[in-house]
C-alpha cells in the first residue's frame, strides 16, 4: 500500500521549479495612494461626455383602455358581475380605476349589529364610495357624530344615504344620528328613525321637521307596531298614557311634515281619536264606521304615490270617497292588504 502523504510533501510536489518567495508576493498599495487613484478615475469619467441611453421604442396603443369614455366604459361593465369586475380590476391600473367606480358605488358590507366605526371609515376614503346605508354607521361611543361628521365631508362622491332598516333592532338611529347624515340623505323610513327621549308622536313629528334635508327625495311611513298588544285595533287599554292613543299620526303632525316628500305611507299608521270612559279606559269599536281626518288631507300631498289600505276599522263614507278620488284623480296606487272589514274592500275594488 501507499504511503501517506504530509502537507510539505504536496506543496513541494505542486511548487513550480525555479519561484522564489520574493516574486510570489504581489505588489502592495498603501490606503493614501489608492485613494489618489479613485479620485483620478473620477476626474476622467466627468471629463468624458455624457452619452445619452439609447431609445426604446414605446408602443403608442394602450390596448384599449382609452378607446372609450369613462362613461361607455361604465355602461359596458354594468352589465358584469361582481366576480367578474373584481377579476378585470386585476388587469391594469387603467381597468382597476375603472371597475372600482362600480364596484365601490354602492358597497355592500357585511351586516353588523352597530354599524361600522370611525376606524374603518378612514381606511376607505380613497374609494370612489356614491350611496351608503344607515346601518353602516356606528353611532354608540360619546363622540361618534361628531367623528362620522368629519369623516363624511372628506368623501367627495358620497351623493346619497338611504335611512333604512338592517338586519338587527339595534341598526335603527336616533334622531341626533340623524341630523349627522341629514346633508346626504335621499330615502327615509321612519320606523327606522327613533326620538332621543321618549316622546310622544308629535313631539318626534316637531324634532323630525326642524331638521334640513336638502336632498331628501322620498319619505315612507310603514306599518305602526304597538308594543304590548297583540290586535293593533284593540278596543280598550287601562293605562294611563294609552301608546295607542299617542303613537301614531294625527292630522297636525301631517300638517308638521308637510314639507316632506311623503311618497308612500299605511293606513294603519291613521291615528284614531278613541272615546275615553268615565272609568279612564280608551273604548275603540272596530265595526262601526269611524272618520280618520287625515285621509281627506292625503290629497294635498303631492308627492304621495302609493297608499297601503290594511285597515281593520271600518272607515267612514266620506273617508272611501276621498281613497277612491285619491287613486282615480291622483294616480295613486292603493295597495289592499289584509282587510278585514268586507264593506271596505268591496268600496275599493276596481
Amino acid at each position: 500500500m501507499g504511503k501517506w502523504k504530509t502537507n510539505a510533501d504536496l506543496d513541494h510536489e505542486y511548487k513550480p521549479s525555479g519561484c522564489s518567495l520574493a516574486t510570489d508576493t504581489l505588489p502592495r498599495t498603501t490606503r493614501s495612494k489608492r485613494k489618489i487613484e479613485v479620485a483620478e478615475d473620477e476626474k476622467l469619467r466627468k471629463l468624458q461626455p455624457v452619452v445619452p441611453p439609447p431609445k426604446i421604442e414605446r408602443v403608442e396603443e394602450d390596448y384599449g383602455h382609452t378607446v372609450f369614455p369613462n362613461e361607455i366604459w361604465d355602461k359596458i361593465l354594468i352589465h358584469l358581475s361582481k366576480k367578474d369586475l373584481r377579476s378585470l380590476s386585476l388587469v391594469s391600473k387603467s381597468l382597476r380605476i375603472l371597475t372600482n367606480r362600480l364596484l365601490w358605488a354602492e358597497p355592500n358590507f357585511k351586516p353588523t349589529k352597530h354599524g361600522l366605526k370611525g376606524e374603518v371609515w378612514e381606511t376607505l376614503l380613497h374609494l370612489p364610495i356614491r350611496k351608503l346605508r344607515s346601518p353602516d354607521f356606528f353611532f354608540k361611543r360619546k363622540n361618534d357624530h361628531e367623528y362620522i361628521a368629519e369623516i363624511l365631508s372628506q368623501m367627495p362622491l358620497l351623493s346619497e344615504i338611504e335611512v333604512c332598516q338592517g338586519k338587527w333592532k339595534s341598526n335603527r338611529i336616533t334622531m341626533r344620528s340623524l341630523r349627522v347624515l341629514a346633508p346626504y340623505v335621499k330615502k327615509i323610513k321612519l320606523d327606522c328613525v327613533l326620538p332621543d327621549n321618549d316622546c310622544t308622536r308629535t313631539e318626534f313629528c316637531e324634532e323630525l321637521a326642524k331638521i334640513d334635508f336638502p336632498n331628501l327625495k322620498s319619505v315612507t311611513i310603514p306599518y305602526t307596531v304597538l308594543p304590548g298588544c297583540y290586535n293593533t285595533m284593540h278596543s280598550q287599554c287601562g293605562k294611563e298614557m294609552c301608546v295607542h292613543r299617542v303613537s301614531r299620526y294625527r292630522l297636525e303632525d301631517f300638517q308638521l311634515m308637510k314639507h316632506l316628500p311623503i311618497t308612500e305611507l299605511n293606513l294603519n299608521c291613521l291615528q284614531p281619536e278613541y272615546e275615553v270612559l268615565d272609568n279612564g279606559l280608551c273604548y275603540f269599536y272596530p265595526e262601526e264606521p269611524y272618520h280618520f281626518p287625515q285621509i281627506p288631507y292625503l290629497l294635498q300631498m303631492k308627492s304621495l304615490n302609493t297608499v297601503v289600505v290594511n285597515l281593520f276599522q271600518a272607515v267612514s263614507d266620506d273617508n272611501l270617497e276621498s281613497l277612491r278620488e285619491l287613486r282615480d284623480k291622483n294616480g295613486v296606487n292603493l295597495v289592499l292588504v289584509f282587510i278585514r272589514n268586507d264593506r271596505l274592500l268591496e268600496k275599493l275594488k276596481v
